[in-house]
């Protein structure tokens, strides 16, 4: 006897295949009735319902949305394998899509349940969808989202959810009205932990992903492309139940930001995650608000690339910890105004390190860091934001602590707010170090190790400084020399050709150390004469060819006075 529907589900656990209830999967026939009977068929009465449900290769068809209910597991042959669209002709409601949960449009947004046993009124728990794609057809059918599930204890693997007139997914699960510590309700809202892993989004007009719960879920190796409205949105208001988020690889890619008043491709808010991938953001990139999140490694790239706006590849509105931000550009930005890499608007905030290099061609103005509040960050790394405009630290704040590394800059640090501000700079051709808009403070401490300018811009305060500069070119072929401690504080000749004469330094002050490293050419015999500023024994005996002298100076605030030298060797 052949087989039937209700025979195949004699062997306790077996799933069911939506073919033998007539779907055929050509991606011409309407299966929606086949698909939707074959999931009744293991519905049952909870806990004792429940079951798999299998697509076999092929694009299944459907005319409305595909209800799905608790422990009820949806799997095909795989992403590029197995399909589920809508047909040309599919009419959907709005909060409807093409795979929801039971009566999803009417029991989201009420955030509040009640509890039932074994599972809690109105959430459907369990629910496993893997190894397929949810196609919605967005170019014919209106309305339509991709997978929506409201309630917990979901397991999403290998999905891929494209072409979306609504939100891509949409994951929501409310609180109880009231729970205590041991008592069922408090179980069962600790029971809606979810899981996500290999998920494929791309091209929903509205959010990719609109996440508003469950809380203490872990997502990871999530892919976003391309939608209307943010990447990812998690949502941080209402009764909805979304904290704790463990995020393990989140890629989101060229999204319009069209929708949410922060114009974020990403919206964080309480989240725990590993790697965060911001590509070509219409808006601004990653954006974390509402409760604190800390994240491990961020990379931005390409933000803002086409865009006029004061748009940032991170925002931080509340304070949290990234312990790595990087910043690849690899697209000049010649056109429209860029806010930059990081805007810090929450005290307390902490970065570890920033590390961002602009491109050759670039010519707007951008900023590395805008600090508008007490904040830290541990190091700056910047090379070439040469661009007019361009500053690596906008201090904007008191109490502004921050070590910078910056190579070829044209500003950078830009100083606002004065008090208890700790920048310490190690800083290499350079055009201007720090300009002081306003005067430092008693309060504030200041180090700069510079090849630049760094002494003139500094200003009054309690600071510490140190110019270390190098002259090595430029004294070789001449007979004359005066150091300007501005600029150099550590003078190497490599190939002396002339007898030379060191006049006084100039722009010294008192505690400064002059460093001198002296070679001789090929010939040799080459004289040196101090002016009387410097006090020193030094003397010209054995400066034949090729020999090397040493000799360091320190400035009492009169003269410069040796401390040691080598003698020539």
């Amino acid at each position: 006897m052949a087989l039937t529907k209700t025979h195949n589900r004699m062997i306790a656990g077996a799933p069911v295949n939506v073919k033998d209830f007539g779907a055929a999967g050509d991606g011409v026939t309407d299966d929606t009735a086949a698909i939707q009977a074959a999931i009744d068929s293991i519905q049952g009465t909870q806990p004792t319902g429940g079951g798999s449900v299998y697509f076999p290769k092929g694009i299944y068809r459907t005319s409305t949305s595909i209800n799905i209910y608790s422990d009820v597991r949806l799997h095909g042959d795989g992403l590029t394998q197995t399909y589920i669209k809508p047909l040309d002709s599919a009419t959907f409601a709005a909060n409807e899509a093409v795979i929801q949960t039971t009566l999803f449009p009417t029991t989201q947004g009420t955030n509040l349940w009640d509890y039932y046993s074994p599972y809690p009124a109105g959430l459907t728990m369990g629910v496993q969808v893997r190894d397929l794609t949810v196609d919605g057809n967005r170019a014919n059918v209106a309305n339509a989202g991709g997978l929506y599930i409201y309630g917990g204890k979901w397991t999403l693997k290998d999905v891929g959810v494209i072409n979306t007139a609504s939100h891509g997914i949409w994951t929501e699960a409310g609180i109880p009205v009231s729970s205590t510590s041991g008592d069922d309700l408090h179980d069962y809202l600790n029971m809606h932990e979810s899981f996500a892993s290999n998920v494929y989004i791309s091209n929903a007009n509205q959010h990719g992903w609109f996440y508003r719960g469950p809380n203490d879920s872990s997502i990871g190796d999530v892919q976003i492309k391309t939608c209307g409205w943010a990447g990812f949105f998690q949502e941080s208001t209402g009764n909805n139940s979304i904290g704790n988020l463990e995020v393990r690889s989140l890629h989101a890619y060229a999204c319009s930001c069209g929708h949410d008043a922060a114009g974020a491709m990403i919206e964080f808010s309480n989240v725990n995650a590993e790697f965060v991938y911001v590509d070509a953001s219409a808006k601004n990139g990653l954006r974390c608000y509402g409760s604190a999140s800390i994240l491990d490694k961020v990379l931005v790239l390409s933000n803002n690339k086409s865009n006029s706006g004061n748009f940032w590849g991170v925002i931080l509105d509340v304070a949290s910890q990234i312990n790595l931000i990087r910043n690849s550009e690899t697209v000049a930005r010649t056109s429209g105004t860029d806010g930059g890499l990081v805007q810090i608007n929450a005290s307390s905030s902490s970065i570890g390190q920033i590390r961002s290099v602009q491109n050759a061609t670039t010519t707007i103005a951008q900023k590395i860091v805008e600090a508008n509040v007490q904040c830290t960050i541990d190091m700056i790394t910047a090379e070439a934001y040469d661009s007019t405009g361009s500053i690596v630290l906008d201090v904007q704040s008191s109490r502004v602590a921050a070590d910078i590394q910056a190579k070829n800059c044209l500003n950078v640090v830009d100083y606002n707010v004065a008090g208890r501000n700790e920048i310490n700079l190690n800083s290499e051709s350079c055009t201007s170090d720090i300009t002081y808009n306003v005067a430092a403070v008693d309060s504030d401490f200041i180090t700069v190790m510079s090849t630049n300018n760094s002494r003139s811009l500094l200003n009054t305060g309690k600071l510490q400084t140190s110019a270390l500069s190098l002259d090595i070119t430029s004294v070789g072929s001449t007979t004359s020399y005066t150091p300007n401690l501005d600029n150099v504080s550590y003078i190497k000749i490599t190939g002396l050709a002339h007898n030379i004469t060191f006049s006084a330094p100039t722009n010294g002050v008192q505690g400064d150390l002059l460093d001198i490293y002296l070679q001789q050419d090929g010939t040799g015999g080459r004289t040196v004469t101090w002016n009387s500023a410097y006090k020193t024994g030094y003397v010209d005996t054995g400066n034949t060819a090729f020999t090397r002298h040493h000799i360091t100076f320190v400035y009492d605030g009169t003269f410069w006075i040796e401390r040691s030298r080598t003698g020539w060797f």
